[in-house]
């Protein structure tokens, strides 16, 4: 999304990736955007791995406040020892 350039409508939805890593700032930019224009956002990411670069990890406060769904099936790694090293 650049700043002024938005099609976003009550019919969007905004898919978030390594929401894990958005700032707060960031986080913020894109919840106003998403509220003024009517649309929905999806928050996709690990709260243990890598946190933003930038000031404020906006993932985990939001999971906390809002909750959040798990994952638990490991579907990429096919072989059973690599199941077991992406646990570690």
């Amino acid at each position: 999304m650049r700043k002024g350039e938005t099609s976003i409508g009550k019919k969007t939805l905004l898919i978030v990736d390594e929401a894990g890593v958005v700032s707060a700032q960031q986080m913020r930019d894109v919840l106003d955007v998403a509220h003024r224009a009517g649309a929905k956002v999806v928050l996709l990411g690990d709260t243990k791995q890598q946190k933003s670069v930038g000031a404020g990890a906006a993932l985990q406060p939001i999971a906390d406040k809002l909750g959040s769904h798990r994952l638990d099936e490991i579907r990429r790694q096919h072989r059973i020892e690599e199941r077991e090293a992406v646990k570690q």
